[in-house]
């Protein structure tokens, strides 16, 4: 079933910059959830929550690419009006009268939240997260990108100081198990403070 609402293009614009701040790398690969209820929309992506007064046409969920989101609030703005009924279903969506298809707009259920992760999170934080989940939840959660992107920056990090580190035969297992170390001891502070 579609998730439709009627919204300020000057509010979706202001919500749109606010998720892409300090993004980086990210702002190609990170998600988008969307929620509309009567009382309005709230979209939330990775370190990022913002709610919009909307008027809610069919309420219910929809997760898209949060450069899609972007591209879509774009899309509203070249209407000139001062509000915009954007639906989206399944593959595609609609915003005014233009339509666009994209394979990754899924709309209804409940989606899986990404834990709270901050924007600009630590190689070391990003895998402490990914370290409490099984590999479909993170992909569930719209995690992988960040998650694959830790590793190799682990990875790297690994080659620098085994060059450096050669004339006292430290070897990558040496180093991979210090990092794998730090990453279980960052997942339990994490579980910890979740508890609480």
């Amino acid at each position: 079933m579609p998730v439709e609402f009627t919204a300020s293009t000057e509010d979706l614009k202001r919500a749109a910059r606010q998720l892409e701040v300090n993004r980086g790398e990210f702002n190609e690969t990170d998600i988008a959830d969307l929620v509309v209820s009567p009382s309005g929309l709230e979209i939330r992506a990775v370190g990022t929550e913002t709610c919009v007064i909307v008027i809610a046409k069919q309420p219910g969920a929809a997760r898209l690419p949060l450069k899609l989101f972007v591209k879509i609030v774009d899309m509203a703005q070249t209407y000139h009006e001062r509000q915009i009924t954007i639906s989206l279903d399944d593959k595609c969506a609609r915003v005014g009268r233009s339509k666009i298809s994209h394979p990754d707009i899924a709309v209804g259920g409940v989606f899986s939240q990404p834990p709270s992760l901050p924007i600009d999170a630590s190689a070391l934080d990003t895998l402490a997260v990914a370290y409490t989940m099984t590999p479909e939840q993170i992909a569930n959660t719209g995690l992988r990108d960040r998650v694959e992107n830790a590793r190799k920056r682990a990875s790297a990090a690994i080659d620098v100081a085994l060059d450096s580190l050669k004339e006292f035969n430290v070897t990558s297992t040496d180093l991979k198990q210090v990092i794998d170390r730090r990453v279980v001891e960052a997942s339990e502070v994490l579980r910890k403070v979740l508890k609480n």
